[in-house]
């Protein structure tokens, strides 16, 4: 009887330490890991989402497929949808920093792992600006409803791509 009382005692003693362990650990700066992390509004809407990998879209109250998995961080409106983000592609690498209106997407900023750089605004009628510099040199584009006014240079790869984001 004696015996199992220590032992319970001794049990009791190893878990109240246990728990003050943990609590001065996570009081001090440690490391939190996890594969996703959801930041709710007030009303529980999803406002910001870090993961990895990210679930899909949400647009305008609609779950989309995306392109490929990525990982990174996502903002939300107050609606719940997606208007922009700082993600990683999983698949090519891509590093990218996005904008988006509601339902569209407007600012693009990309590093690829080779080291080329696209920057591109555009709007719901296809006019865009779109920079960059890659292995053959920089270049500017100009575009008002998907005709190009301004290439420069003339006839470089991006000015003719017609795929949204990337070459």
């Amino acid at each position: 009887m004696v015996l199992t009382i220590c032992l319970i005692a001794l049990m009791l003693v190893q878990t109240a330490y246990t728990v003050w362990a943990t609590r001065r650990e996570s009081t001090n700066g440690q490391i939190l890991r996890a594969r996703g992390l959801v930041i709710t509004d007030e009303k529980g809407m999803e406002r910001v989402v870090i993961g990895a990998p990210l679930p899909d879209p949400t647009i305008l109250g609609k779950v989309y497929k995306r392109d490929g998995p990525v990982s990174g961080l996502i903002i939300a409106d107050a609606t719940g949808t997606e208007r922009g983000g700082y993600v990683t592609d999983d698949q090519a690498g891509n590093a990218l920093l996005t904008l988006d209106g509601r339902g569209f997407q407007t600012v693009l900023l990309l590093a690829e792992p080779d080291g080329a750089t696209t920057f591109r605004l555009w709007d719901r009628s296809h006019s865009s600006i779109t920079m960059g510099a890659w292995d053959d040199g920089p270049f500017l584009n100009l575009k008002r409803e998907g005709s190009a006014v301004f290439v420069q240079p003339p006839r470089n790869a991006q000015a003719s791509d017609q795929r949204p984001l990337f070459r």
